[in-house]
């Protein structure tokens, strides 16, 4: 199991170009943005919870144990971009995440008929992770409750190290309530959240840089939650408007 660390910031918008400039000696743009506009990607992803909102709960309760369920994909609908099934597990401070690979019309087509030997047959390399990820649906009796959508400016240390640090800028955060599975790339009747902030993330295995928390304190940051789904079911009020039952009506096609 790979545990990882995670720590979360908001910083003002103005500040940006000022955080890139004192980390640039240390990090350069990760090559999944490198040569993009900006160097970001967008990140979509479809979130899970119970018709209870147990994940949220848990979360806004600080519980030491819980999980987030989604469905991740990048940048604008095309043949050639996978999706993943994800689980992000958190014990106390580590995490480690699972995720399987498939693509957009297998994962569509297996919510739809239910037959989720559309993906599982295709996946042999991911099959544990991809029956994780129904089994959680399956057994917990999940809802898409959630489209959550922001841009990512992602950057990789230069120095290659064990540690595998990873700083990512994250704005623009948007999101709609009670998507469809084929909404994924959907930005209709969305909200915005964090209006002229964007979160900072600092991700790594072993230890955090000495340099990043002298950067951090430079700016006077403090370590924050900084959940987007929390933020954006909140932007939402979903959590007080809908009652069990009207999370259990919503379909996923």
């Amino acid at each position: 199991m790979n545990l990882r660390y995670e720590y979360k910031y908001f910083v003002p918008i103005s500040k940006e170009s000022e955080l890139r400039k004192l980390l640039s000696p240390f990090v350069g743009i990760d090559k999944y943005a490198k040569g993009r506009a900006n160097n970001e990607y967008t990140v979509r992803s479809i979130y899970f919870d119970t018709p209870d909102f147990q994940f949220y709960h848990d979360k806004v309760d600080g519980l030491s144990y819980r999980k987030k369920v989604r469905l991740r994909g990048y940048n604008s609908v095309n043949c050639s971009n996978p999706v993943f099934l994800e689980i992000k597990n958190k014990i106390q401070v580590p995490l480690y995440k699972t995720r399987a690979k498939a693509t957009f019309e297998d994962t569509i087509e297996s919510f739809k008929s239910g037959d989720l030997n559309k993906i599982l047959n295709k996946n042999s390399k991911d099959h544990s992770s991809a029956r994780s990820f129904f089994y959680q649906i399956l057994i917990k009796n999940l809802r898409a409750v959630i489209l959550i959508i922001y841009e990512r400016v992602p950057f990789v240390e230069k120095t290659d190290t064990p540690n595998q640090l990873r700083i990512t800028f994250d704005k623009n955060l948007r999101s709609s309530i009670f998507p469809k599975i084929n909404d994924l790339y959907d930005e209709k009747k969305t909200l915005n959240s964090l209006q002229g902030y964007f979160i900072l993330e600092v991700k790594f295995n072993k230890y955090y840089p000495d340099w990043m928390k002298s950067i951090v304190a430079s700016f006077e940051l403090k370590q924050e939650s900084a959940s987007k789904y929390v933020i954006s079911l909140d932007t939402h009020r979903a959590v007080l408007k809908f009652n069990r039952y009207q999370v259990l009506e919503q379909k996923f096609i």
